[in-house]
């Protein structure tokens, strides 16, 4: 049950946000994330100083802090800027994050990021998480730009860029179809909408720096905008009557874990020994219940060894912990008479890194398991 917003009146440090991170792939750790970090944008540490709210970075999230003498600087600026956001710029630490996540493989903060924003939020179990409720823990980053936004304009006209909140935030007149540049020059760094005729299909991008190797942008609007249809849940101030209200804000970015096709090759050691042709490897996906099959086929490595490649026929999701547990078995083949059992009742899983593109998967990926005998 949600509690009803406390009037902010005491002196108190009281939580407007509460920003948690969490990953399917750490299994062991209750989701706990700590390969992220969020920094505020230069508008949002400029908004921070002015109404006197604390940003603390944690482990595995972030908070925002109201001291409660602030409250009626707060109010003042809410009144002046309804949509006042703060946004901050998401970064990895871990430089495998992409690798055991469930985004494009070749994702690089050059080109992509993601967005989230508490306009789009969902209920999952006993907490809120960013997202569609129908793709938990999956982003589709959206394309970067910098302060220009270079287009080929297709017909004369006039072309706009809003921001989250629809608020108009640019624009350019078009004379003439070809090469133009709508400039965000002076506008903070967040996701605008631009539209148009001369532009075609209207296009969310994220506008960030572009040394800022940020993976992602998190957008927190401070009050529900006028005509917004996001839950009200989602926001941690309310005015009424010109008296501030608090209602805290617990908000989760999850993300899930990246499904891979399992490569193993088995390798023996010695040029003059193979395997027999019974060589098997069996198990089952935890995450699934289902039994996994593997299709075997003998491979060649860029050195001369000779292997038996076995490919898992699903993807298997990466754990840190790993919830798969395949078995080899067959024999050792050293020519008439001198065959050896094998029996491995464990076979090494899938490392986080490296992990390689899937051409039949563009989001998936390739692990490649390398077992010598």
């Amino acid at each position: 049950m949600t509690s009803a917003p406390s009037p902010c009146t005491t002196q108190l440090l009281q939580t407007l946000f509460r920003v948690a991170f969490r990953h399917g792939f750490y299994n062991a750790s209750d989701q706990r994330c700590t390969d992220l970090e969020a920094i505020p944008t230069p508008a949002c540490a400029t908004l921070l100083q002015a109404s006197g709210l604390i940003f603390r970075a944690m482990d595995d999230g972030f908070g925002v802090f109201l001291p409660g003498d602030r409250a009626p600087a707060l109010t003042a600026m809410l009144a002046r800027q309804p949509g006042a956001r703060l946004s901050f710029l998401l970064r990895a630490g871990n430089s495998a994050f992409v690798g055991i996540t469930d985004l494009p493989i070749d994702m690089s903060p050059m080109r992509h990021a993601i967005h989230v924003s508490n306009l789009a939020t969902h209920r999952q179990g006993q907490t809120r998480e960013f997202g569609r409720a129908d793709a938990v823990g999956v982003f589709a980053p959206l394309d970067v730009t910098d302060a220009d936004v270079a287009f080929v304009a297709t017909a004369a006209g006039t072309v706009s860029a809003v921001d989250l909140c629809g608020a108009p935030a640019a624009s350019c007149t078009v004379t003439a179809p070809g090469p133009t540049t709508l400039s965000l020059a002076g506008q903070a760094y967040g996701a605008y909408t631009i539209s148009g005729d001369p532009f075609g299909s209207p296009k969310t991008l994220v506008y960030t720096p572009q040394t800022s190797r940020a993976i992602g942008l998190i957008d927190l609007v401070l009050a529900q905008p006028t005509g917004s249809t996001a839950p009200a849940a989602a926001f941690a101030l309310t005015i009424d009557n010109g008296q501030l209200a608090v209602n805290p804000v617990t908000l989760t970015l999850a993300f899930a874990p990246r499904a891979t096709v399992w490569k193993y090759y088995i390798v023996s050691r010695g040029s003059d020994v193979g395997f027999a042709p019974g060589l098997t490897i069996t198990g089952t996906n935890i995450d699934t219940g289902k039994p996994m099959t593997f299709t075997k086929s003998p491979e060649v490595l860029p050195n001369g060894d000779a292997a038996v490649l076995f490919t898992a026929d699903a993807a298997i999701l990466m754990r840190a912990v790993p919830t798969a547990q395949y078995a080899l078995s067959g024999q050792r083949d050293g020519g008439p008479g001198h065959r050896a059992d094998i029996a491995i009742a464990r076979l090494p899983n899938a490392p986080s890194a490296p992990v390689w593109p899937n051409g039949q998967q563009p989001d998936g990926g390739i692990s490649e398991i390398f077992v010598y005998i």
